[in-house]
């Protein structure tokens, strides 16, 4: 997949259109993120990061409480999460990593999903290359998460 031609990008499972790539001033690849209303460099990894913001959007997510590139203390460590979803007290509801559509989802990337939630154990937690996803949902004991079929709703969120 050629990071110059938005045609090698491939379609991906969510039920929204692809968004639209443009050329800049400088002749780079282009996307427009709806949230930071700024432009951004079209990679394979924002392919995707874009595709689920706008998925979740369309699903009814309040458009105010989104959080992209999502600082996270983990420890020692300073993590990113690429998408969270605050609830309105203000904790994270959903926190979402994404890979590229060439990145097979492999243990190591729900390790690094579930060391975000740490802190402040979010209901959702959701691993996606934009072809597969992993939905995981908060236990009623909020000592594990359960593996779910479908991704979460708005109305789903709320605790």
């Amino acid at each position: 997949m050629s990071e110059l031609d938005p045609r090698s990008y491939p379609q991906l499972a969510f039920a929204v259109a692809p968004p639209t790539v443009h050329e800049d001033e400088s002749g780079r690849l282009v996307l427009r993120d709806p949230l930071r209303e700024r432009l951004l460099r079209l990679t394979p990894e924002e392919w995707v990061r874009q595709q689920l913001v706008a998925e979740l959007l369309q699903r009814g997510f309040p458009r105010g409480r989104f959080g992209l590139e999502w600082a996270r203390n983990q420890g020692r460590t300073q993590g990113r999460a690429d998408v969270v979803v605050l609830a309105e007290s203000g904790r994270p509801e959903l926190i979402a990593e994404c890979k590229a559509a060439t990145v097979a989802l492999a243990p190591a990337h729900l390790a690094q999903l579930t060391r975000y939630a740490r802190v402040d154990p979010p209901r959702w937690l959701l691993l996606t290359n934009g072809l597969q996803h992993r939905c995981l949902e908060l236990a009623a004991s909020g000592d594990e998460y359960l593996a779910r079929a479908e991704l979460p709703m708005p109305n789903a969120t709320a605790r």
